[in-house]
């Protein structure tokens, strides 16, 4: 963890008060669902981002000046991908960010950084995307519905799990919980899906019947 950045952070709440912190949690907030999320982005977080973020806390404020005096005076973050209408950014060390954000603030919470453990331990961005592919088949073979009856019955009571014990830190877990909630929405859609009927079973393709076979399914 850098002590640079972690002193050029409290240097910049000191001299711009909460307006810098509020923008720092911002960006720390988007750069985390991102992660949580599995996302491939040029960078931690974008600026359309912050200024979303900044108005789900409320608050009517365009940061790019303080972006930039951020980057330019103090170092905390860099411009890593630019185009007229968006910019990412790159914090410099993450940790140190959240570590000076979090000494300005309350004491950290174990709890907190537990559930943040665990969270990312579930790599949701795979799970994501194998709901995905799921709810886009025209139709679903005998693999896919073993697929997702061991999600449903190893990895879905998890991420209730989960997000009931986030739910009690709702503004510091933000992006943790937009992640468990997209993913129990797109298993509402399969699960939908097999009730439709949409589910039907297909004869299984030779490549499946292999990946049955490996997975001790056939």
């Amino acid at each position: 963890m850098s002590s640079s950045v972690k002193l050029a952070v409290m240097d910049a709440v000191a001299r711009y008060g909460e307006r810098a912190r509020a923008v720092l949690q911002a960006a720390l907030r988007v750069a985390q669902r991102y992660r949580a999320l599995g996302k491939k982005v040029p960078g931690d977080f974008d600026y359309r981002g912050v200024v979303e973020e900044l108005r789900r806390s409320g608050l009517s404020y365009n940061p790019s000046n303080l972006l930039r005096i951020l980057e330019r005076e103090y170092g905390i973050l860099e411009t890593v991908y630019h185009t007229t209408n968006q910019r990412w950014y790159r914090f410099r060390d993450m940790d140190a960010v959240a570590a000076a954000l979090s000494e300005e603030g309350e004491e950290d919470d174990p709890e907190l950084e537990m559930l943040r453990i665990q969270v990312a331990s579930l790599e949701l961005g795979e799970v994501r995307e194998l709901l995905r592919r799921l709810v886009m088949k025209p139709r679903l073979s005998r693999v896919d519905r073993a697929r997702f009856r061991r999600f449903a019955f190893r990895t879905l009571p998890r991420i209730v799990k989960l997000l009931r014990r986030a739910m009690y830190y709702e503004e510091e877990l933000a992006g943790e919980i937009e992640a468990l909630r997209e993913v129990i929405a797109l298993a509402r859609e399969v699960a939908a899906r097999l009730r439709g009927g949409a589910g039907a079973l297909q004869p299984l393709s030779r490549a499946e019947h292999e990946e049955a076979l490996l997975e001790g399914k056939a």
